[in-house]
């Protein structure tokens, strides 16, 4: 996820480009939405909601609750901030200097979600015994999908950016870093195609725009 590079501005945009490269192993960064879900891709049609609360049928019909979405305001946000700075750290080792990924503290990415949200982005929390992921929805633009590293891999990205594309009120779309094949497997699998829309991120790395089409 590389969302900070628009909204933040042309300032931290200059910062992302003198501070991050692509490398050779980029493309083995933890990306958005790692996460392969168990029982196929579409495994959490069997999920409905209430009340925000995600349910499954379990062997003897019973329903129990498995997770949670839950709106972020100035109450949670930063745990929300907080699952955003380990996650994008992660997501960005691979290409960005140690000093740069170092500045992007809670409290800086509690000001940068803030100031999203000031603007009328909307912003979900993915709780299950704890917080562990976080999307940001504008209208049908999904950014900031991210899951704590030690909850990858179990299919909670998934289950979080389907969550967010009904969240949207236009097509839903998002930007990928271009060496990002992880994200791009899954979201082609979900029905991502590329709009041929490209925002150079440095001189050598671009994001490039999906839509859900």
């Amino acid at each position: 996820d590389v969302a900070p590079s628009r909204g933040l501005g042309d300032v931290y945009k200059r910062q992302l480009q003198r501070s991050c490269a692509p490398r050779h192993n980029a493309h083995r960064m933890p990306p958005e939405s790692r996460n392969k879900p168990s029982g196929g891709i579409f495994g959490f049609r069997y999920l409905f909601r209430r009340e925000k609360v995600w349910y499954t049928e379990t062997d003897n019909s019973e329903f129990v609750e498995i997770s949670m979405l839950v709106p972020v305001n100035e109450t949670n946000l930063l745990q929300a901030a907080t699952i955003h700075s380990i996650s994008w750290k992660e997501s960005h080792r691979a290409f960005c200097t140690p000093d740069f990924i170092e500045t992007h503290t809670p409290d800086r990415q509690r000001e940068y979600l803030r100031n999203k949200m000031n603007n009328g982005t909307k912003l979900y929390m993915l709780v299950e015994e704890k917080p562990i992921g976080v999307v940001s929805v504008t209208k049908g633009l999904i950014e900031d999908l991210y899951i704590l590293p030690d909850m990858q891999n179990m299919g909670y990205g998934t289950k979080l950016l389907l969550y967010a594309v009904g969240q949207c009120t236009e097509t839903p779309t998002l930007w990928i870093l271009e060496n990002n094949i992880n994200a791009e497997r899954l979201y082609r699998r979900i029905g991502f195609k590329e709009t041929g829309r490209k925002n150079a991120i440095t001189n050598k790395l671009d994001e490039i725009e999906f839509a859900l089409t």
